[in-house]
């Protein structure tokens, strides 16, 4: 049984390293591309936001330590982020307790706010595109 704890958090770890190596490989991208990765083909064509319009926006926004400009444009990175430092956190505190009793209480329910945000989003952005206000030209604004 030690055998398994070690290898989950040993694979806890290599997950959350690629993650954040991910991260900022992409915003060294963004930033070597002069801010200009990829548009959105989904708003090009048909004028209203996607399911994921502000996402990568939002993840730079959240490696720059912006966290409201990150949630404005996309909540369900930095919520995503949250959760993953909580369950990271929780996990290490279980691993030394050794007791992984309230991590199995808990299971997958707070994952499900991720697709909840997601669709929210979809809607509240649309939405007030339709009253003529972009809530990510908006956020693209901000400076904190």
């Amino acid at each position: 049984m030690e055998k398994n704890k070690k290898k989950y958090l040993a694979l806890l770890i290599i997950f959350n390293f690629l993650l954040l190596l991910i991260s900022l490989l992409y915003r060294f991208a963004f930033i070597s591309t002069g801010g200009k990765i990829f548009t959105c083909r989904f708003y090009s064509a048909l004028g209203f936001y996607c399911m994921g319009c502000g996402g990568s926006r939002s993840l730079l926004a959240l490696l720059n330590f912006d966290f409201i400009k990150s949630f404005i444009l996309f909540p369900a990175v930095p919520t995503a982020a949250l959760l993953l430092f909580i369950f990271d956190l929780l996990f290490v505190v279980c691993f030394v307790k050794n007791d992984f009793s309230f991590i199995k209480k808990i299971g997958y329910k707070p994952i499900l706010i991720i697709p909840i945000l997601l669709i929210l989003n979809f809607f509240v952005k649309n939405f007030f595109l339709f009253l003529n206000f972009d809530l990510i030209a908006f956020a693209e604004k901000l400076t904190f």
